[in-house]
Protein backbone atom coordinates (compact mmCIF):
# COMPACT_ATOMS: atom_id res chain seq x y z
CA UNK A 1 0.00 0.00 0.00
CA UNK A 2 1.28 3.60 -1.00
CA UNK A 3 0.41 6.49 1.09
CA UNK A 4 -2.02 8.94 -0.39
CA UNK A 5 -0.49 12.02 -0.50
CA UNK A 6 -4.10 14.00 -1.06
CA UNK A 7 -4.89 12.98 2.57
CA UNK A 8 -2.20 13.97 4.22
CA UNK A 9 -1.98 17.26 6.73
CA UNK A 10 0.11 19.78 4.81
CA UNK A 11 1.74 22.60 7.17
CA UNK A 12 0.72 26.27 5.86
CA UNK A 13 3.78 28.72 5.32
CA UNK A 14 1.29 31.83 4.99
CA UNK A 15 1.21 32.09 8.52
CA UNK A 16 5.21 31.92 8.49
CA UNK A 17 5.92 34.51 6.13
CA UNK A 18 3.43 37.01 7.37
CA UNK A 19 4.63 36.99 10.88
CA UNK A 20 8.28 37.83 9.05
CA UNK A 21 6.35 40.35 7.20
CA UNK A 22 4.98 41.96 10.65
CA UNK A 23 8.00 41.99 12.07
CA UNK A 24 10.05 43.22 9.16
CA UNK A 25 7.51 46.53 9.27
CA UNK A 26 7.94 47.02 12.97
CA UNK A 27 11.92 46.58 12.92
CA UNK A 28 11.56 49.02 10.10
CA UNK A 29 9.19 51.61 12.64
CA UNK A 30 11.33 51.23 15.63
CA UNK A 31 14.27 52.00 13.82
CA UNK A 32 12.48 55.61 12.54
CA UNK A 33 10.64 56.17 15.92
CA UNK A 34 12.99 55.00 18.77
CA UNK A 35 15.98 57.30 17.82
CA UNK A 36 13.94 60.36 17.93
CA UNK A 37 12.27 59.49 20.90
CA UNK A 38 15.34 59.18 22.37
CA UNK A 39 16.63 62.12 21.58
CA UNK A 40 13.63 64.12 22.70
CA UNK A 41 13.40 62.44 26.20
CA UNK A 42 17.04 63.12 26.62
CA UNK A 43 16.04 66.93 26.15
CA UNK A 44 13.44 66.42 28.36
CA UNK A 45 15.75 65.46 30.67
CA UNK A 46 18.14 68.58 30.42
CA UNK A 47 15.29 70.58 30.52
CA UNK A 48 13.63 68.91 33.71
CA UNK A 49 17.42 68.95 35.46
CA UNK A 50 17.89 72.86 34.29
CA UNK A 51 14.79 74.24 35.71
CA UNK A 52 15.58 72.08 39.42
CA UNK A 53 19.01 74.02 39.20
CA UNK A 54 16.96 77.42 38.22
CA UNK A 55 18.28 79.33 41.74
CA UNK A 56 22.08 79.39 40.24
CA UNK A 57 21.32 79.76 36.54
CA UNK A 58 20.30 82.98 34.89
CA UNK A 59 17.64 82.26 31.82
CA UNK A 60 19.85 83.17 29.45
CA UNK A 61 22.28 80.42 30.22
CA UNK A 62 19.20 77.48 30.95
CA UNK A 63 17.92 78.39 27.17
CA UNK A 64 21.97 78.14 25.86
CA UNK A 65 22.26 75.15 27.53
CA UNK A 66 18.95 73.61 26.11
CA UNK A 67 20.06 74.95 22.46
CA UNK A 68 23.34 73.24 22.94
CA UNK A 69 21.99 70.15 23.62
CA UNK A 70 19.13 70.09 21.14
CA UNK A 71 22.04 70.77 18.85
CA UNK A 72 23.88 68.21 20.00
CA UNK A 73 20.92 65.38 19.94
CA UNK A 74 20.22 67.15 16.19
CA UNK A 75 16.44 68.08 17.24
CA UNK A 76 16.60 71.31 14.76
CA UNK A 77 12.91 72.27 15.24
CA UNK A 78 14.09 72.60 19.10
CA UNK A 79 15.97 75.70 17.72
CA UNK A 80 13.50 77.54 16.56
CA UNK A 81 12.20 80.86 18.05
CA UNK A 82 9.22 79.88 19.33
CA UNK A 83 10.16 76.54 20.54
CA UNK A 84 11.25 76.65 23.54
CA UNK A 85 10.01 79.13 26.78
CA UNK A 86 11.54 79.82 29.72
CA UNK A 87 9.69 81.52 32.23
CA UNK A 88 10.12 82.37 35.94
CA UNK A 89 7.25 82.85 38.91
CA UNK A 90 8.53 83.87 42.68
CA UNK A 91 11.56 86.49 43.97
CA UNK A 92 15.22 86.36 42.96
CA UNK A 93 15.30 84.21 46.30
CA UNK A 94 13.08 81.64 45.70
CA UNK A 95 10.11 80.72 43.13
CA UNK A 96 9.16 78.52 40.48
CA UNK A 97 10.83 77.54 37.23
CA UNK A 98 8.87 76.61 34.18
CA UNK A 99 10.00 75.59 30.89
CA UNK A 100 8.10 74.69 28.01
CA UNK A 101 9.40 72.55 24.83
CA UNK A 102 6.88 72.68 21.46
CA UNK A 103 8.07 71.81 18.46
CA UNK A 104 6.82 69.53 15.78
CA UNK A 105 9.16 66.92 13.31
CA UNK A 106 7.78 64.75 10.21
CA UNK A 107 9.17 61.35 10.34
CA UNK A 108 8.87 59.69 6.96
CA UNK A 109 8.39 56.15 6.88
CA UNK A 110 10.25 55.58 3.59
CA UNK A 111 8.05 57.63 1.34
CA UNK A 112 5.37 54.87 2.21
CA UNK A 113 3.56 57.45 5.07
CA UNK A 114 4.71 60.74 7.04
CA UNK A 115 3.98 60.72 10.74
CA UNK A 116 3.94 64.37 12.57
CA UNK A 117 5.66 63.92 16.33
CA UNK A 118 3.88 66.69 18.02
CA UNK A 119 6.14 67.62 21.28
CA UNK A 120 4.51 69.65 24.03
CA UNK A 121 6.23 68.85 27.36
CA UNK A 122 6.71 71.44 30.31
CA UNK A 123 8.89 71.09 33.10
CA UNK A 124 8.44 73.01 36.36
CA UNK A 125 10.23 72.81 39.38
CA UNK A 126 10.59 75.08 42.98
CA UNK A 127 13.89 76.71 43.56
CA UNK A 128 15.99 78.57 45.80
CA UNK A 129 18.82 81.02 45.47
CA UNK A 130 22.28 79.29 46.33
CA UNK A 131 24.38 81.57 45.92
Amino acid sequence: MTPNRKRQRGEGKIGCVVSILVLVLLIGVASKLVPYWWSVDQLGSTADELASRAGILTDETIKAQLKAKARELEITEALAPNAMSIRRAGTDKDGTMAIELRFKRNIDFYGAYTYTWVTEKKYIKPYMDAR
